[in-house]
């Protein structure tokens, strides 16, 4: 893997991947798309036509992951990651970003479920 994400822009150590795939550590964009994208290469897409769909989706999912953990109190030093990169996002992104923001700051703060008591 680490020879694909070379190969598609961004090469990414073993333990970096290793990380982001066992939720040690949170994705930001970058590694998302470029592992999406190694994927893609590793499954036959030919390299000229990386990245001409699906991304969008990708996308819309790593905000969501984002938003998510970031709406959670119990999440700590996840949860503050999850906000800086989500502020980071919405700084590539322009204004158009600030209503993720938005959303981030309104998310509902629970204790996630794998936290449960029960």
């Amino acid at each position: 893997m680490e020879h694909l994400t070379e190969k598609v822009g961004r090469r990414y150590p073993r333990t970096t991947i290793h990380d982001k795939l066992s939720a040690r550590s949170l994705p930001d964009w970058e590694f998302v798309r470029t592992f999406v994208l190694a994927c893609d290469l590793n499954s036959g897409v030919p390299l000229e036509q990386l990245g001409q769909s699906g991304l969008g989706e990708w996308r819309r999912r790593h905000q969501k992951l984002l938003l998510a953990v970031a709406g959670t109190r119990f999440g700590g030093r996840r949860a503050r990651q999850a906000e800086a990169l989500l502020l980071s996002a919405s700084e590539d992104r322009g204004p158009s970003g600030s209503s993720r923001l938005d959303a981030a700051a309104s998310c509902p703060r629970t204790q996630p479920p794998w936290t449960s008591t029960r």
